[in-house]
Protein backbone atom coordinates (compact mmCIF):
# COMPACT_ATOMS: atom_id res chain seq x y z
CA UNK A 1 0.00 0.00 0.00
CA UNK A 2 1.37 3.44 -0.88
CA UNK A 3 2.42 5.62 1.89
CA UNK A 4 -0.76 8.25 0.74
CA UNK A 5 -3.36 5.85 0.82
CA UNK A 6 -2.28 4.75 3.81
CA UNK A 7 -2.80 7.71 5.17
CA UNK A 8 -6.22 8.38 3.90
CA UNK A 9 -7.03 4.80 5.04
CA UNK A 10 -6.11 5.46 8.69
CA UNK A 11 -7.67 9.24 8.50
CA UNK A 12 -10.70 7.72 7.12
CA UNK A 13 -10.63 4.98 9.80
CA UNK A 14 -9.79 7.29 12.42
CA UNK A 15 -13.08 9.89 11.42
CA UNK A 16 -15.22 6.52 11.62
CA UNK A 17 -14.02 5.54 14.88
CA UNK A 18 -14.31 9.03 16.36
CA UNK A 19 -18.06 8.65 14.90
CA UNK A 20 -18.81 5.50 16.61
CA UNK A 21 -17.45 7.27 19.82
CA UNK A 22 -19.98 9.92 19.37
CA UNK A 23 -22.81 7.49 19.16
CA UNK A 24 -21.74 5.76 21.78
CA UNK A 25 -21.64 8.52 24.22
CA UNK A 26 -25.01 9.43 22.94
CA UNK A 27 -26.31 6.43 23.48
CA UNK A 28 -25.07 5.72 26.99
CA UNK A 29 -26.71 8.93 27.85
CA UNK A 30 -30.01 7.66 26.29
CA UNK A 31 -29.51 4.67 28.10
CA UNK A 32 -28.54 6.21 31.85
CA UNK A 33 -32.46 8.53 30.91
CA UNK A 34 -33.75 5.48 30.31
CA UNK A 35 -32.95 3.85 33.46
CA UNK A 36 -34.09 6.88 35.69
CA UNK A 37 -37.34 6.39 33.86
CA UNK A 38 -37.60 2.93 34.34
CA UNK A 39 -38.15 0.23 37.31
CA UNK A 40 -36.08 -2.44 35.38
CA UNK A 41 -32.55 -3.02 36.34
CA UNK A 42 -30.36 -3.87 33.59
CA UNK A 43 -30.21 -7.75 32.03
CA UNK A 44 -26.74 -9.69 33.74
CA UNK A 45 -24.71 -11.51 30.95
CA UNK A 46 -21.81 -13.51 32.14
CA UNK A 47 -19.21 -13.75 29.26
CA UNK A 48 -16.55 -16.66 29.35
CA UNK A 49 -14.23 -18.61 27.57
CA UNK A 50 -14.46 -22.19 28.52
CA UNK A 51 -11.24 -24.39 27.61
CA UNK A 52 -7.80 -23.55 26.36
CA UNK A 53 -8.61 -21.18 23.40
CA UNK A 54 -6.20 -17.74 23.57
CA UNK A 55 -8.50 -15.59 21.15
CA UNK A 56 -10.96 -13.52 22.43
CA UNK A 57 -11.57 -10.30 20.75
CA UNK A 58 -14.78 -11.70 19.32
CA UNK A 59 -15.95 -11.86 22.86
CA UNK A 60 -14.78 -8.26 23.92
CA UNK A 61 -16.63 -6.70 21.01
CA UNK A 62 -19.99 -8.81 21.82
CA UNK A 63 -19.40 -7.57 25.41
CA UNK A 64 -18.97 -3.74 24.47
CA UNK A 65 -22.49 -3.92 22.06
CA UNK A 66 -24.08 -5.73 25.13
CA UNK A 67 -22.81 -2.92 27.32
CA UNK A 68 -23.65 -0.16 24.99
CA UNK A 69 -27.18 -1.76 24.78
CA UNK A 70 -27.46 -0.71 28.58
CA UNK A 71 -26.92 -4.33 30.05
CA UNK A 72 -24.24 -5.37 32.90
CA UNK A 73 -21.98 -7.59 31.27
CA UNK A 74 -19.50 -9.60 33.48
CA UNK A 75 -16.54 -10.95 31.65
CA UNK A 76 -14.86 -13.70 33.48
CA UNK A 77 -11.79 -13.83 30.91
CA UNK A 78 -10.24 -16.65 29.13
CA UNK A 79 -9.13 -20.52 29.90
CA UNK A 80 -11.99 -20.85 32.63
CA UNK A 81 -13.30 -24.67 33.75
CA UNK A 82 -17.16 -24.95 33.19
CA UNK A 83 -17.40 -25.06 36.99
CA UNK A 84 -15.80 -21.66 37.72
CA UNK A 85 -18.17 -20.41 34.97
CA UNK A 86 -21.26 -21.61 36.77
CA UNK A 87 -20.36 -20.84 40.00
CA UNK A 88 -19.69 -17.08 38.79
CA UNK A 89 -23.14 -17.38 37.22
CA UNK A 90 -24.76 -18.06 40.33
CA UNK A 91 -22.14 -15.47 42.48
CA UNK A 92 -23.24 -12.73 39.91
CA UNK A 93 -26.89 -13.42 39.56
CA UNK A 94 -26.55 -13.79 36.13
CA UNK A 95 -29.65 -13.74 33.41
CA UNK A 96 -27.76 -14.94 30.64
CA UNK A 97 -24.62 -17.22 30.33
CA UNK A 98 -22.44 -16.36 26.97
CA UNK A 99 -19.85 -18.55 26.27
CA UNK A 100 -17.12 -18.58 23.29
CA UNK A 101 -14.98 -20.86 21.86
CA UNK A 102 -12.94 -21.23 18.94
CA UNK A 103 -11.38 -24.49 19.28
CA UNK A 104 -12.89 -28.35 19.01
CA UNK A 105 -13.55 -28.30 22.97
CA UNK A 106 -16.78 -26.16 22.21
CA UNK A 107 -18.87 -29.19 22.31
CA UNK A 108 -17.39 -30.66 25.84
CA UNK A 109 -17.38 -27.72 27.52
CA UNK A 110 -20.93 -26.87 26.34
CA UNK A 111 -22.52 -29.97 27.96
CA UNK A 112 -20.62 -29.58 30.99
CA UNK A 113 -21.55 -26.55 31.49
CA UNK A 114 -25.69 -27.31 31.02
CA UNK A 115 -25.02 -30.63 33.25
CA UNK A 116 -24.02 -28.31 35.91
CA UNK A 117 -27.10 -25.82 35.31
CA UNK A 118 -29.42 -28.91 35.34
CA UNK A 119 -27.71 -30.12 38.49
CA UNK A 120 -27.54 -27.11 40.13
CA UNK A 121 -31.43 -26.56 39.33
CA UNK A 122 -30.67 -23.48 37.56
CA UNK A 123 -32.46 -22.17 34.62
CA UNK A 124 -30.16 -19.91 33.48
CA UNK A 125 -30.21 -19.64 29.32
CA UNK A 126 -26.53 -20.11 27.57
CA UNK A 127 -25.72 -18.74 24.54
CA UNK A 128 -22.98 -20.29 22.30
CA UNK A 129 -20.71 -18.09 19.72
CA UNK A 130 -17.63 -18.78 17.84
CA UNK A 131 -16.38 -20.68 14.83
CA UNK A 132 -19.34 -23.55 15.10
CA UNK A 133 -19.78 -26.13 12.41
CA UNK A 134 -23.24 -26.86 11.13
CA UNK A 135 -23.21 -29.84 12.54
CA UNK A 136 -21.82 -28.88 16.02
CA UNK A 137 -24.28 -26.29 15.84
CA UNK A 138 -27.43 -28.75 16.08
CA UNK A 139 -25.24 -30.81 18.81
CA UNK A 140 -24.92 -27.52 21.09
CA UNK A 141 -28.95 -26.50 20.65
CA UNK A 142 -29.73 -29.82 21.87
CA UNK A 143 -27.16 -30.15 24.50
CA UNK A 144 -29.78 -27.16 25.84
CA UNK A 145 -28.13 -24.33 24.29
CA UNK A 146 -30.60 -21.39 23.68
CA UNK A 147 -28.50 -20.27 20.41
CA UNK A 148 -25.32 -20.19 18.41
CA UNK A 149 -23.10 -17.20 16.64
CA UNK A 150 -20.67 -17.71 14.16
CA UNK A 151 -18.31 -15.20 12.83
CA UNK A 152 -20.11 -12.40 10.79
CA UNK A 153 -23.40 -12.24 13.27
CA UNK A 154 -24.15 -8.39 13.50
CA UNK A 155 -24.36 -7.64 17.15
CA UNK A 156 -27.62 -6.21 17.19
CA UNK A 157 -28.82 -9.75 16.48
CA UNK A 158 -26.81 -11.01 19.46
CA UNK A 159 -27.91 -7.70 21.44
CA UNK A 160 -32.11 -8.78 20.37
CA UNK A 161 -31.24 -12.50 21.36
CA UNK A 162 -30.06 -11.70 24.76
CA UNK A 163 -33.13 -9.58 25.41
CA UNK A 164 -35.68 -12.48 24.29
CA UNK A 165 -34.27 -14.50 26.55
CA UNK A 166 -34.63 -12.83 29.56
CA UNK A 167 -38.56 -12.11 30.22
CA UNK A 168 -39.30 -8.21 31.80
CA UNK A 169 -40.73 -9.61 35.14
CA UNK A 170 -37.14 -11.01 35.88
CA UNK A 171 -35.71 -7.42 35.90
CA UNK A 172 -38.47 -5.59 38.30
CA UNK A 173 -36.81 -3.87 40.84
Amino acid sequence: MESSSRRQFFSALSSYCARLQTISVTLERLDQKEKHMSNKRPIRVLLAKPGLDGHDLGVKMVAMALKDAGMEVIYLGMRLTPDAIVNAAIQEDADVIGLSNLSASLIPMGDRVMKLLKEKNLDIPVLYGGTILKEDRQKLLDLGIRQTFSPGTLMKDIVQSVRTLVPDENLQV
